[in-house]
């Protein structure tokens, strides 16, 4: 993973995180790149980029709980109120499942993404 302690200290204040993943811009032995967004003024920032070796639960699970340790290790607090997320990730319920972890968050369908 990559980020920031200035990222990580905006990603932990912030009360909504956009995360979502490519596949098409992975290396090769990898599976996906996947990007944890928040809100700065009118726009979104990336705040970390993680290599992931694949999209099961637990490497989700792995992914989330390492940012939370950094975090803590820095003496911020990650607990976002809301996480946008593709469909296809609440579907298979990866990663709202894994939220419960981070904050009291709740979901519900948005167009074409997820607010967890």
């Amino acid at each position: 993973m990559f980020g920031t302690e200035t990222a990580l200290r905006h990603l932990a204040q912030a009360d909504v995180w956009y995360m979502d993943g490519n596949f098409a811009l992975a290396p090769k032995f990898l599976s996906q790149l996947y990007v944890i967004r928040a809100a700065l003024g009118d726009a979104a920032i990336t705040c970390t980029y993680a290599l992931l070796a694949g999209k099961s639960r637990e490497v989700y699970e792995e992914m989330l709980r390492g940012i939370t340790r950094k975090c803590d290790a820095l003496g911020y607090t990650a607990d976002p109120r809301r996480i946008v997320v593709d469909y296809e990730q609440v579907r298979y319920g990866k990663v709202c499942e894994l939220v419960e972890n981070i904050g009291n968050c709740g979901y519900w369908m948005l167009s074409t993404f997820v607010l967890c």
